[in-house]
């Protein structure tokens, strides 16, 4: 088609007066724009007319006639075509002039009365609305809403004639309308909706939401997906009170009315969900919550006019406003608008359960926020009472319910209990909420008790009685009965079936020396079945129809929420089953919130069904439940675990319930009702240990596990039948002979030989199993089968054995087990003593080995098991038959016999000898996978007595046994099914073993290992990681168990180890204590958290005293290696590493396994402050109190005995023991140890060598490490809560004379026999009496405690004498402690120089102490602390000790240092380091200005300072020469030689003496800095500074890393060498500062550009070397440095444009253009800031983290160069030089800028001003961006050289400013709020911004008002934006407070906007007047 010819015809047919052509012409172009060759169509109209002037012509021409809404219908097609830019520009201008220039004309169509003019206007003005944001707000402003007859467009016309309805609705205005008004949500952005949807536009809004009922489905969606989408969202504006207003009560129930709607298309989801989010969000201001008020009555008004009960989206929305909201609930339940009097009504079932749903809806989600924890609420509250009227609502009396619950028809039934059940769930929920905050305060308890039982009495009046509930349980059991009759009835067609195939048949064959049966199909008759008798019932009542059925199950199935539930019930039995479950359900909550409205009701025992597997398991869960809560409420308040009485009677069907049940919570329900039914008997004293004990080897019973496969349940029934039946007959004779049975214990338990009773540790229970054991093994009445009785009895031994090796004393049990077994088979065997022969029969076995066991362990008879493989023969024929049936069999792939083979295989292993399983070991494990590893558990059971099996295994079959482990630790999830069904190969055999390692438990695979004799079992990390998994999965209630069984052999470890010691033995105990050690810290984490302390006191006390423990503290194993005679000569730390490395490793893991548990203990005893862990904190203090008290006791014990002895090697393990665990014992304790020890040796022996006083060594050493301890204890801000002042006794009181009585010994012993460990020690001890000093403790008096110990003159002669390091730190510390000492030291210390001044008298006596020079040098910092006082005591003024003292050490240091290298080298100036030390600056300062060399240095200035002759310039000079030559590039030539810094060893000294050596260079060369200056001294200087240059280069070079890593001074520590690169930098400003007249004077400054160009490398991003550069360069200033080439490098750096823009990232987040959004009320902005002062003045301190700190330092630097640049380009008296981009640079600035007071603006800002004022090319740029700051800066710029060179540029250009304005109205009102009115500018109006404002304003993010004020003048001189916005935007306000500014160039600048202003304001009023004075014309 050719479109030009087409449209020159339509374009002239438009300017035609025919009506016809014009109108035809009008639609066929409207046509043409709908289609797809619209772009072209306009592309080419616009290039041909680019101002539409045809259509502006058509619009003149046709106006105020009828055919023109043809003309608005088609410049509506026209404004809603999008194209490029061109068609855009084009349409734009022409929208413009629209709104400028025609909104006259529109009014004109909306005043008419035709429907069709009117909708042509309204779609016209809404496509100019859709066409951009900025034309939605130009019409906003300009629309006049008020115009007579608008609103009235909303409503729909309808006639009552059809045919008039026909003709005017097809032009009703309402879609129109609506469509106008929705147009401005769809494109406004959040604040444009704010507006529209604010109370200017009320009307227009409210007649779109009141129309909604009568709208068609597409007027709907659209309105309310608009509203969806754009209104109801987190980022809309439009504040809560104007939601509501929008959804009114109206347009809520037209919307309610439209959600309920059928066959109405998608506008009912759509409502529903908008009704949701309006309803149930506060934000949408219907909903209240805490900040909000909300409409309480319009939601309730709401909620009762839905048809909740009808349709889904009406319940679904009710019970979403109710959720978790009790006033709403409540509301909706008092005024129930269904009635409830009628139950046979239809509506009652539906009503009842709608109720039910509010209640579950208010109790899902509740919070219970209302309850405080200090303070019960008043039962009167409005918060409480809501829940209370949702609990028992007024409709809903108990007679109600009652008469639902009791009424015949089963819906009703089941809606009433639903009602029930969900408030007894609410009152459960409250109930539980108040009892939470009754136990968090114990003041309150009998408040919260009060409070309690008034709501427990309302809801007793309105709930049914309990009563009711149990009478509706009657037929339970008939229930019951109908599900096993079911299961008895499968049972036997599967036997049937069974029996029917010629596979099952009995082999009979004969052992060697026995005559057994070896079962494969199954077991006999006698076996009793875990499946129970039931009865067949008949079924009473009456049967429904099926359909009838169907639909009553469905209802069920809606009620209680099962559609998607995997338990939905399919018929009315099921409907049944629910029922009951529900019952139980609610009389278990019964128990827990009313416990005495359920006393005495009824034995709920009862309820237990015969076979209790065969019930439904929803069912059994409510049953197991009930139960459990019955159990509880017996020890509720008991400290014991307490149970009903003769529960034990019951125990059969919890134990069934556990073993066979596939559902985990059954299984964990049925656990815990088995322990309780078993402690009923009274017999276990609350030992649940042991009764876990008789659970763990049934078979089947593994934990958590839970059946896959009813195959495998059935499995384990049949093989623990037995075992349940055995179990619970000798729990109930216990219980009902329980006194027959104590008196058995206490009489099995006497030791006759202590003539004492032992203590029982175990139960009664054991000896009746042991009674009950052998009687059923001598039984021949033919009930049990031989394998029945050998698994009986593998059981019974298993357990005990178990319990044997979890015991703490051993003795008693198996004491007990040799009397019993003794006594019962002597009167149960008159034959020959089956135990006594070689090969006993099979079931006699495990009683054989038990026998054993306890019989070694009784006799002190330790043993380790010895491998059985030289004694494997030939398997017998009857075993190898077997086992080939077995193959045969499972070959034919015949699964039908699967239940009797696997049980009969399992029998059969119970008969066969251990060698026999041994030889045919792989072929035994495959058939055992193969029968769904059934079979693993009986080869557990019977591995675990004979332990050797692994030893054995591995010897045998080695291959099989890696290939196993290696499969288990790499955890193959995808196992190889290769082999499946070849039994006889070797890879099946090693899947097998490995699925069995899988399955075996913990117990039996360690006693397997820990017992092996093999040391490479013991070297498989395989194994060691498989022994770890089992720990992790060993359950909760079995960890203690687990321990206790580690630790029994780590006893039997180490007891062995001591009658043979061997590498087996210590591999085994090195991983008894790896388990242990794991195990602890997995209790006592689980403790700290979850379990109650008095657990972990158990696991405390149980460690502490076990024999393990005090055996290896009183008896230590011996070494590997030999103590020397003199190893307690040795320093501290020499003889722990020595004894660490002879104390024998199994010594260790005690000692490790204690201070493990202290470490995990004491946290907990700090944290927890609840009465229950008060009293288990005193429980752990007794038992670490009693072996403290054991250890000292030990301690004791053995250094008697070494002193007699003269050996003190033996006493090693002793003392490393005590000082392993010392840090958890008191001091004041180890203090009065130490005393003890002193007491007990005679120092005044001289006939022993006083290098072999072991016994004077070992007090110093335990003295020595008191006194650590002590300084530690009282350096902490709170002694009284260290760690032993609870768990080592509680005595803090610090005993002064016993303290005064240790440290006269320790002088003393210092005195005479001259030993370092006595110095050393010393030194502590005066360390802690200056530490009391400190914290002035009255307990001890540093000046009494040295002047009454010990004399002045004897302790300063002792420190005189011979001096070393710690005789030099000991006198320093005394002299500073006591002023007499001080003197006393003076006074000798200055006759001692006076012999050594060259003019000292010949005839002066000789002191009798004779001092090197390297004495001195030590006695250095007494001599400058004893100068200092002495200048302080004379005023200044030099005295003769002063001069004398600087005298000698003047010439001693100066000596030294002309030889500095050789000086500093000595060993003496070494640190030494009393506490770890922070990388901080100031603590390394201080520590090297502490140093010995440090106070070197200072001494050696104070003697420069004091003599003449050595101060002169030319002696200086000389000695720096000699120090620093002038070859030397650097310092570190000059001070170590030492250019590889990384390959340093020792850092420290490095570092001290670098920082040493330049304090002595300054001293030299700037000593005197007011005397004349030569040539000479300037040229040392430079070079001095060269060299401090060079350095920092190095150092930085070195370490480029800017990290300052905390942590100790060991090797290299890159925190140290920071340190030194800040101290050279200083040291490097502080010198260009002092000499800078004269670098100003050199030619050149070369090394200017290298220190630039090093810090650019490496130290671009550091803050600190940024700072100190802008200074240096600022020093420097004057020199001849070219500073054109350093700014080039700076401004060519990589990073450096990226840290620019990191200015902007800081601002926070303001949303960009202008929309008409008012700033908020000064008076509303006031409480902002003050609640809020907080967090801005937070994220002002952020703003001054290390980021904005390098920003703001780069922008000074930037700042000071170009400052240099300027200066140097005037004097040099050049033009601008090329090479610096000042125009980019200012464009980069200006985007970063954030026109903030922040140091970052205002430096950013200076810079920019200070560029335009000096470079021409720069000149003007900011107000070329129109002022456009940060982010904006750079759209503006991109878009204005786009549009430079069109001609409506400046139109564009304003449009462009407006979208693009970075105003925040918030910050403008913050920055009236906090103007900064005593702000300055300097140099004035043009130069800068404010430099300095209020200190207030530091703290908050204001704008700068100078910016603001000259970018206002600007917007407003260019008449970017209108007056109403600029007021609106703040900027008005501004300008108002900066005409109070006592800055005379702001308010100029105010005066200024204020008049820009005002002349806008006037051409504005001008224009709004123009119609009115036109009409008048």
């Amino acid at each position: 088609m050719n479109y030009e010819a087409k449209l020159r015809e339509l374009l002239r047919n438009l300017a035609s007066a025919e009506p016809s052509l014009f109108i035809d012409a009008s639609k066929g172009f409207i046509k043409i724009l709908k289609s797809d060759s619209a772009p072209e169509v306009m592309r080419i109209y616009v290039t041909t007319s680019s101002d539409l002037i045809e259509i502006y012509q058509a619009w003149e021409s046709h106006k105020d006639k009828p055919g023109f809404p043809h003309v608005l219908n088609l410049v509506a097609a026209i404004m809603k075509q999008r194209g490029g830019a061109d068609i855009s520009s084009t349409l734009n201008k022409f929208a413009t002039m629209l709104i400028k220039e025609k909104m006259s004309d529109l009014y004109k169509e909306l005043n008419s009365r035709e429907g069709k003019r009117q909708n042509a206007a309204l779609l016209l003005l809404a496509s100019i609305v859709r066409r951009s944001l900025h034309f939605a707000g130009e019409v906003e402003k300009v629309f006049d809403y008020k115009l007579a007859g608008f609103t009235n467009l909303a409503k729909v016309r309808l006639r009552v004639k059809k045919e008039v309805e026909e003709r005017r609705k097809s032009h009703s205005t309402r879609k129109a309308f609506v469509g106008f008004a929705m147009s401005f949500l769809e494109v406004g952005n959040p604040r444009l909706l704010k507006v529209m949807l604010s109370m200017k536009h009320k009307e227009m809004f409210s007649g779109v939401m009141r129309g909604l009922g009568n709208d068609d489905e597409e007027t709907v969606v659209h309105i309310l997906s608009t509203l969806r989408n754009r209104v109801l969202v987190q980022e809309s504006l439009v504040p809560p009170s104007r939601r509501s207003v929008l959804f009114g009560s109206l347009t809520l129930e037209h919307l309610v009315n439209i959600s309920g709607r059928f066959d109405f298309g998608d506008a009912p989801e759509l409502a529903y969900n908008v009704l949701v989010m309006v309803c149930t969000n506060p934000e949408n201001g219907l909903m209240p919550d805490s900040n909000r008020p909300g409409n309480l009555k319009r939601l309730v008004d709401l909620m009762k006019k839905m048809k909740a009960t009808e349709i889904e989206y009406h319940k679904s929305l009710l019970l979403a406003i109710a959720k978790g909201r009790p006033s709403f609930g409540s509301a909706y339940l008092d005024e129930f608008p269904y009635s409830l009097e009628d139950l046979a009504s239809d509506n009652w079932f539906a009503a009842i359960s709608l109720a039910a749903d509010v209640i579950s809806s208010v109790s899902d989600g509740l919070s219970f926020g209302f309850v405080d924890k200090d303070k019960p609420p008043a039962f009167g509250s409005q918060n409480l009472q809501s829940v209370l009227k949702c609990i028992r609502p007024q409709p809903f009396t108990r007679l109600v319910i009652n008469k639902g619950l009791l009424h015949i028809d089963s819906l009703v039934k089941h809606g009433a209990l639903k009602f029930v059940v969900e408030a007894l769930k609410l009152l459960d929920s409250l109930i539980k909420a108040l009892e939470n905050c009754a136990r968090s305060n114990n003041q309150t308890k009998d408040s919260w008790q009060a409070l309690k039982a008034e709501i427990q009495n309302g809801a007793r009046m309105s709930l049914p009685d309990p009563q009711v509930l149990l009478s509706l349980l009657s037929p339970l059991h008939s229930h019951f009965k109908s599900f096993e009759s079911t299961t008895k009835r499968k049972a036997e067609t599967e036997i049937e079936s069974e029996h029917s195939v010629n596979v099952s048949k009995r082999l009979k064959s004969s052992a060697a020396s026995e005559d057994v049966d070896i079962l494969i199909s199954g077991v006999n008759s006698s076996e009793i079945d875990l499946s129970g008798d039931g009865v067949v019932t008949e079924s009473d009542g009456e049967q429904q129809s099926e359909e009838n059925g169907s639909d009553i199950v469905s209802c069920i199935r809606d009620l209680w929420g099962l559609r998607k539930c995997s338990t939905t019930p399919k018929d009315l039995k099921d409907g049944d089953t629910y029922f009951f479950s529900k019952i139980l359900e609610s009389l278990a909550i019964y128990y827990r919130t009313m416990p005495m409205d359920m006393e005495g009701l009824s034995d709920v025992f009862k309820f237990l069904p015969n076979n209790p597997l065969s019930s439904p398991t929803i069912l059994q869960q409510s049953l197991l439940e009930l139960l459990n809560e019955h159990v509880s409420q017996f020890s509720k308040d008991a400290t014991t675990i307490r149970t009903p009485p003769q529960m034990y009677k019951h125990l059969n069907p919890f134990i069934v319930w556990l073993l066979g049940s596939p559902a985990g919570q059954t299984k964990e329900q049925a656990y815990a009702l088995a322990k309780a039914a078993m402690l009923s008997t009274g017999a276990f004293d609350n030992n649940t240990r042991e009764i876990c004990a008789w659970f763990f080897f049934i078979p089947g019973h593994s934990g958590d596990h839970v059946y896959v496969e009813d195959t495998e349940a059935e499995i384990f029934q049949k093989l623990s039948s037995v075992i349940v039946s055995f179990l619970c007959d000798a729990v109930s004779t216990t219980g009902n002979n329980l006194y027959k049975y104590m008196e058995l214990l206490k009489r099995y338990i006497y030791d006759s030989e202590g003539g004492k009773d032992l203590s029982p540790e175990v139960s009664p229970f054991i000896i009746c199993v042991l009674e009950k054991c052998l009687r059923l093994l001598s039984s021949e009445s033919g009930s049990f089968t031989i394998p029945q009785k050998s698994l009986v009895s593998l059981y019974v031994c298993n357990t005990i054995k178990y319990l044997l090796d979890t015991q703490v004393n051993t003795r008693t049990l198996s004491l007990l087990i040799d009397r019993a077994l003794s006594e019962m088979l002597d009167n149960f065997s008159s034959k020959t003593d089956v135990l006594e022969l070689v090969d006993c029969p099979c079931e006699w076995r495990p009683l054989k080995s038990l026998l054993r066991f306890a019989r070694d362990i009784l006799h002190n008879r330790f043993y380790s098991i010895y491998s059985n493989v030289e004694n494997v023969t030939r398997s017998s024929d009857s075993f190898i038959d077997t086992l080939g049936n077995i193959k045969g069999v499972l070959r034919s792939e015949y699964q039908s016999g699967l239940v009797g083979l696997t049980v009969g295989f399992s029998f059969s292993l119970l008969c066969t000898r251990y060698n026999e399983i041994l030889q045919n070991f792989p072929l035994v494990l495959s058939i055992s996978s193969e029968l769904l590893e059934a079979p693993f558990s009986v080869l557990s059971s019977m591995f675990f007595l004979q332990s050797s099996f692994l030893t054995d295994v591995s010897k045998l079959r080695p291959e099989m046994l890696f290939d196993a482990l290696g499969s288990v630790t790499c955890c193959k999830e995808k196992e190889d099914n290769s082999c499946k069904g070849d039994l006889d190969s070797k890879k099946a055999a090693s899947a097998a073993f490995a699925r069995y390692l899988r399955s075996a438990p913990f117990c039996v695979l360690f006693s397997a290992i820990v017992q092996s004799s093999s040391c490479h079992l013991f070297e498989q990390s395989a194994l060691k990681k498989l022994l770890l998994d089992k720990v992790t999965a060993v359950p909760s209630d079995h960890l203690v168990s687990s321990l206790c069984y580690v630790m029994f052999w780590m006893n039997h470890a180490s007891s062995s180890y001591r009658i043979r010691s061997s590498d087996d033995l210590k591999m085994s105990s090195e991983t008894c204590f790896i388990l242990a050690e794991y195990l602890v810290k997995q209790l006592l984490d689980k403790n700290l958290s979850h379990v109650p302390v008095n657990c972990a006191a158990e696991v405390v006390e149980f460690i502490l005293n076990h024999p393990s423990v005090t055996s290896s503290l009183r008896f230590p194993l011996s070494g590997d290696i030999e103590f020397s005679d003199s190893i307690f000569g040795e320093s501290l730390g020499e003889l722990l590493q020595s004894a660490k490395q002879a104390v024998n490793r199994m010594d260790h893991h005690v000692l490790n396994l204690i201070k493990t548990v202290a470490e995990f203990v004491f946290p907990m005893c700090n944290d927890q402050l609840s009465e229950q862990v008060i009293n288990g904190r005193k429980q752990i203090s007794r038992a670490f109190e009693a072996m403290e008290q054991k250890l000292f006791l030990i301690f004791k014990t053995k250094f008697d005995a070494c002193i007699k002895s003269m050996d003190f090697k033996p006493f090693v393990p002793t003392f490393y023991a005590l000082h392993t665990l010392i840090r958890f014992i008191s001091p004041f304790k180890l203090l009065e140890l130490v005393n003890w020890l002193f007491s007990r040796i005679d120092s005044k022996n001289a006939t022993v060598h006083q290098s072999k006083r072991n016994d004077l060594f070992v007090c110093l050493h335990l003295a020595s490490c008191t006194f650590d301890i002590l300084s530690a204890y009282m350096g902490q801000p709170n002694p009284e809560t260290t760690l032993y002042s609870y768990l080592g006794g509680t005595e803090t009181h610090f005993d002064v004379l016993l303290f005064e009585r240790i440290f006269f010994q320790v002088f003393e012993i210092c005195c005479r026999f001259k030993l370092d460990i006595a110095d050393i020690c010393l030194l502590k001890a005066v360390k802690v009496v200056k530490m009391h000093k400190s914290v002035q403790d009255p307990y001890l008096s540093s000046i009494m405690v040295l002047s009454r110990v010990v004399t002045p003159i004897d302790i300063i002669s002792h420190c005189l004498h011979k001096v070393d390091r710690t005789k030099a730190d000991l006198l320093y510390l005394i002299t500073g402690t006591s002023p007499l000492h001080m003197s006393a030291f003076g006074f000798t210390f200055s006759e001692i120089l006076n012999t050594l001044l060259p003019n000292a008298d010949k005839n002066q006596e000789t002191s009798k102490y004779s001092l090197s020079d390297e004495e001195l040098t030590m006695l250095l910092p007494t001599a400058l602390l004893y100068l200092n006082s002495v200048t302080i005591k004379f005023e200044g003024q030099p005295s003769k000790p002063f001069q004398v003292i600087l005298s000698v050490y003047g010439r001693l240091l100066f000596g030294g240092f002309s030889k500095w290298k050789i000086f500093v080298s000595s060993s003496i100036f070494e640190i030494r380091l009393d506490k770890l030390l922070t990388a901080s600056r100031e603590e390394f300062s201080n520590l090297f200005s502490d140093s010995l060399l440090g106070k070197a240095i200072l001494i050696a200035r104070d003697h420069l300072a004091s003599d003449e002759d050595i101060s002169k310039l030319d002696w200086r000079l000389s000695l720096f020469n000699q120090v620093c030559p002038s070859n030397a590039d650097d310092i570190f030539d000059c001070c170590c030689g030492e250019t590889g810094l990384r390959s340093l060893k020792q850092p420290l000294e490095f570092v001290n003496k670098v920082v040493a050596y330049i304090n002595f260079c300054r001293i030299l060369l700037f000593f005197d800095c007011n005397g004349s200056e030569s040539q000479p001294l300037e040229k040392s200087r430079i070079q001095f500074l060269r060299m401090l240059i060079s350095t920092w280069m190095l150092i930085v070079k070195k370490f480029p890393e800017n990290n300052a890593y905390s942590g100790n001074i060991d090797g290299e520590n890159l925190s140290l060498f920071r340190f030194l690169e800040f101290f050279v930098m200083h040291n490097v400003l502080e010198l260009t500062t002092e000499i800078q007249s004269c670098l100003i004077k050199l030619d050149s400054l070369p090394f200017t550009e290298q220190l630039v160009k090093s810090f650019l490398l490496y130290r671009f991003e550091d803050s600190v070397t940024l700072k100190m550069l802008r200074t240096v360069l600022t020093s420097l200033s004057r020199g001849k440095f070219s500073c054109i080439s350093v700014i080039q490098l700076l401004l060519a750096h990589s990073k450096f444009a990226q840290s620019i823009h990191s200015a902007n990232q800081s601002l926070d987040s303001t949303q960009f253009g202008l929309v008409f959004t008012p700033m908020r009320s000064i008076m509303t902005s006031l409480v902002i800031p003050r609640t809020n002062l907080d967090s801005l003045y937070f994220e002002n301190k952020k703003s001054t983290s290390e980021p904005d700190l390098n920003l703001l330092e780069l922008i000074k630097l930037v700042r000071v160069l170009f400052q240099i640049y300027v200066q140097q380009r005037e004097e040099a008296n050049v033009g601008d030089e090329e090479g610096i981009n000042c125009r980019e640079l200012v464009y980069l600035l200006l985007s970063s800028y954030g026109a903030t007071c922040s140091e970052v603006d205002k430096e950013i800002y200076n810079l920019m001003l200070e560029i335009e004022s000096n470079d021409k090319s720069s000149a003007g740029i900011v107000a070329q961006t129109d002022y456009i700051w940060g982010p904006s800066s750079l759209k503006m710029r991109k878009d204005s050289v786009d549009l430079k060179n069109t001609e409506s540029f400046e139109e564009l250009q304003k449009v462009k400013f407006r979208e693009n304005i970075p105003i925040d109205p918030n910050l403008c009102a913050q920055t009236v709020l906090h103007f900064p009115y005593n702000g300055f500018v300097n140099g004035g109006a043009s130069s800068t911004v404010m430099t300095e404002a209020c200190s207030s304003t530091d703290k908050l993010q204001i704008y700068d008002p100078i910016f603001i004020l000259r970018f206002s003048i600007h917007c407003l001189s260019r008449n970017y934006i209108e007056p109403i916005e600029f007021a609106s935007l703040g900027l008005l306000a501004i300008t108002f407070v900066s005409m109070s500014s006592n800055d005379e160039v702001t308010r100029k600048l105010g005066y200024e906007a204020l008049s820009k202003f005002n002349s806008a304001l006037e051409v504005e009023f001008r224009f709004l007047l123009f119609p009115i004075f036109f009409g008048l014309e």
